[in-house]
């Protein structure tokens, strides 16, 4: 394979440009066939082939908001009466607002909210919000989910 075309490639690729890519793919199956490797040549159209059947058809999101470990989703589940999708993707940055706590925790946290969120106004009073707040449990609690919130 010629340099220039295995630069375009790479291109294509880190562009995510699916028509180049093809297109390059063609280019080099020729390419090899032309120098009389036919078996590389027929084992490269048949990996094509396979991948070109294992696309994924009908996602309901466009591909640019569903995270990359998410893409091989071939369908997303709908509600059959409306049609809607019963599976909603968040983002791993947007997570920290769709945090599930019992109703004790999340009435400390609003607490935190509010002070932060009025600390100016606490400030005019002679008062302040507070700044050190220790959290505490197990692995996997959502310490840090909580802090980022």
């Amino acid at each position: 394979m010629k340099a220039e075309l295995l630069k375009r490639f790479f291109r294509a690729i880190a562009s995510s440009d699916q028509d180049a890519i093809d297109k390059l793919t063609y280019l080099v199956i020729e390419e090899e066939r032309s120098k009389g490797h036919t078996l590389l040549a027929d084992q490269l159209e048949n990996i094509t082939k396979k991948s070109q059947k294992e696309k994924p058809t009908n996602i309901s999101k466009p591909a640019s908001s569903i995270p990359e470990n998410l893409q091989t989703l071939t369908e997303l589940p709908t509600s059959k009466r409306f049609n809607l999708p019963l599976v909603t993707i968040i983002p791993r940055d947007h997570l920290r607002h769709h945090m599930v706590l019992s109703e004790k925790i999340e009435k400390r946290f609003c607490r935190i909210e509010r002070e932060y969120a009025a600390r100016d106004r606490l400030a005019h009073h002679g008062l302040r919000y507070r700044q050190k707040i220790l959290l505490y449990g197990p692995p996997g609690c959502g310490k840090t989910l909580g802090a980022e919130r």
